[in-house]
């Protein structure tokens, strides 16, 4: 039976159904077919609409194989009295697939009684919609793989720093033993150190609030230092480096410590990628205007549908095995818009799962500065005598462990876990420096900062502050409530002493100058 719109529909419907983007149709449930089929539905690739109700299977045709059967018993349930709604893809003449939801429901029944007479059916591409829901499932499944790999991160350095304590405490251990364990427990804090600075680094580029102090470098000293750097994770692995560094005088324009961090994330991923004694070659090129530095592996390899997205944050592209050892999945991502806010820029290139990858980096080439001042070197003892430190901080292992480095340089350190205790102490000794946590229980480190001022001092001490957080807005409230430095958790201590050095040699040559 076939009727025309105008059989089907009065004028107002006639010209939404003519001008609507979805495919509309009417089915006969007795005789299983097409009343009549919308103008879109040619453009959906339904076959011509004026030929479908004579023969229904250009419609079922473009139907994805995998989903025709069940589409095809939906329809002809029609005739029972089921209407149906469905999610399926087709695909059209060049292969490309898409996806539509379909609703079937009863346009009325014959003689008031009875099965529907007719079915009204509209059709819809929703491939945006799949899309997006595809997106957000892979999102997931990316969230979920970072926290159990960012646990794994976290965890793994516990077991050996638990381990070295232990040994630490222990009366039987020699003084071989005790050195050892310190240098564990040192290498493991400062992979947990690592581990907390990528995930600040990946808030600080999303909200476009890294800042870089570019000056001139020579790109050999910084390669050399990435190296260093590297080798631990590279000796564990047994891997084999192969470095063809250039010769002295190639400069770039660049932030030392973030070039530096640059290679090292990239020098950790090719040692993490690469299964145990594999090959790993770092090598650079001085062009004329720019440099490139390549770090090739014999490792993983990245498969094709992964290499786009080897930059996106969280991406771990390798086969399960490869990614036990794969890290939290930032590191790349943050290299490559570092590398970027230099003007420059990082690629990736493999032959495809299990035959290495490469990972290249460039940057814009400088000239040397006309002169090269000497670097200064740390000053990690007080040369304007002892100060009194109170260092307030509610970890007693983290006052502890400053308080042991601290009176080891000649300083007299006063403890305090709150804001009440830290204040009397103040009276008490007058101190000339507080290290203040900011994250203290009860009054805040600003807080107690503002109260540290009001106090009946002979002098106003130097306030340092250190804290979990980094962000620009923390380094600014900071300096608003008073602190004249602000160190992040945890605290480098060469960092750490310079500043306690430096606010000796002044009080120095203040008492110098009276």
């Amino acid at each position: 039976m076939t009727a025309s719109i105008r059989d089907c529909c009065d004028a107002p419907l006639r010209e939404i159904a003519e001008t609507l983007g979805d495919v509309l149709w009417i089915a006969d449930a007795a005789t299983q077919c097409f009343v009549w089929v919308s103008p879109a539905g040619a453009r959906h690739g339904r076959g011509d609409p004026q030929r479908l109700p004579g023969d229904a299977s250009p419609w079922f045709d473009v139907i994805h194989p995998d989903d025709r059967p069940r589409l095809r018993e939906r329809f002809a349930r029609l005739a029972i009295g089921e209407g149906y709604e469905d999610e399926y893809r087709t695909v059209g003449a060049a292969g490309d697939e898409r996806w539509v939801a379909e609703r079937v429901f009863a346009a009325g029944a014959a003689d008031g009684a009875g099965p529907p007479r007719r079915w009204v059916g509209i059709t819809q591409d929703c491939t945006l919609r799949k899309r997006a829901e595809a997106l957000l499932v892979d999102a997931g499944r990316r969230k979920d793989e970072y926290l159990a790999a960012l646990a794994h991160e976290l965890r793994s350095p516990l077991a050996p720093i638990l381990g070295a304590v232990e040994v630490l405490a222990s009366p039987r251990t020699d003084a071989d033993a005790k050195a050892n364990a310190l240098r564990i427990v040192r290498r493991q804090a400062d992979h947990l150190a690592r581990r907390v600075d990528d995930l600040l680094d990946v808030a600080r580029v999303v909200q476009g609030r890294i800042e870089l102090d570019r000056k001139p470098l020579e790109l050999q000293g910084v390669i050399a230092a990435a190296i260093e750097a590297a080798q631990p994770l590279l000796q564990s692995r047994g891997h084999t480096l192969v470095a063809n560094l250039p010769d002295a005088g190639v400069w770039v324009d660049a932030d030392r410590a973030r070039l530096a961090q640059a290679l090292g994330h990239l020098l950790d991923n090719a040692a993490r990628y690469t299964p145990p004694e594999g090959a790993i070659r770092i090598e650079a090129e001085a062009r004329a205007d720019r440099v490139r530095v390549t770090v090739a592996d014999n490792g993983a390899g990245i498969a094709a549908d992964a290499l786009p997205h080897v930059f996106d944050f969280y991406a771990q592209a390798g086969p399960a095995a490869a990614r036990a050892h794969s890290g939290l999945g930032v590191g790349l991502a943050v290299a490559r818009r570092v590398l970027r806010m230099h003007e420059g820029d990082l690629e990736a290139a493999s032959e495809g799962a299990g035959r290495g990858s490469r990972f290249t980096l460039t940057l814009p080439r400088c000239a040397a500065p006309p002169v090269q001042a000497a670097a200064a070197a740390p000053r990690t003892a007080p040369r304007g005598g002892a100060l009194r430190i109170l260092a307030v901080d509610d970890n007693e292992d983290t006052l502890e462990t400053m308080a042991m480095l601290l009176e080891a340089q000649g300083h007299a350190v006063h403890m305090a876990t709150h804001a009440d205790a830290a204040l009397r102490l103040a009276r008490d000794i007058e101190p000339q420096l507080v290290l203040l946590d900011i994250g203290l229980p009860g009054m805040n480190g600003y807080e107690l900062a503002g109260a540290l001022r009001e106090l009946p001092l002979a002098e106003p001490p130097v306030l340092v502050a250190i804290s979990g957080y980094g962000r620009d807005d923390d380094r600014r409230r900071a300096s608003e409530a008073g602190f004249e430095h602000h160190l992040v958790k945890p605290a480098e201590p060469e960092r750490l002493l310079a500043i306690i050095a430096g606010v000796a040699e002044r009080r120095r040559g203040v008492q110098n100058s009276r």
